[in-house]
């Protein structure tokens, strides 16, 4: 993908290659592997061996075999989507230049569209599908399992089950630690009293 033979990489550092556009993006990738022993899609910008740059998604857990520990790294080329996601940033800050006609609701969820993930620790925003955020946002709002089933039109299981697959990616383990994440990264909690 990155035009490299193995004879170019075998024995050199993630450094040594120049791979990483920002060194500043490999640090905090090494780091938090180190630190937890795995990240899940991190979004990076990766250079090839020509010069050009490719955004990609970058997940990798740390292996060991024998006494030596490596981490096993994939990466998925999201260049296309990201350049799809820069012309609708373009035309959302065009449109954010005259906000006199929109609602003050409409405005904070279009300028959480141009910095998402902002607020995540490390920069590292978990790769969470949009059913999960979807979850996310009405736990964030107080309802429980019956409620987002039916906002959603879904199973209780399914709720349950789409839960339970986000936890491990927000490094939580229940509702009460996932609505102080949602909280502490943009997600809106609402008194559901008044």
């Amino acid at each position: 993908m990155f035009g490299y033979g193995a004879d170019t990489v075998s024995g050199r550092s993630l450094a040594d290659l120049g791979l990483w556009v920002h060194d500043a993006a490999r640090i905090r990738f090494e780091s938090a592997v180190a630190r937890t022993g795995s990240v899940l899609g991190l979004e990076v910008c990766l250079r090839h061996e020509d010069g050009t740059d490719f955004d990609c998604l970058a997940s990798a857990e740390r292996v060991e075999i024998g006494s030596e520990a490596f981490a096993l790294m994939v990466l998925q080329d999201i260049t296309e989507r990201k350049h799809t996601e820069r012309e609708m940033f373009e035309a959302v800050e065009a449109v954010m230049a005259d906000t006199s006609w929109f609602s003050r609701g409409l405005i904070e969820k279009l300028a959480n569209l141009r910095r998402p993930g902002t607020d995540h620790k490390d920069g590292i925003v978990p790769n969470v599908s949009v059913r999960e955020r979807q979850i996310l946002d009405l736990i964030c709002q107080g309802l429980g399992d019956e409620a987002i089933a039916k906002r959603l039109n879904l199973s209780r299981n399914a709720v349950r089950n789409h839960a339970a697959s986000l936890y491990p990616k927000l490094d939580v383990h229940k509702r009460s630690e996932a609505i102080v994440w949602g909280r502490n990264n943009g997600f809106l909690l609402r008194d559901l009293s008044k």
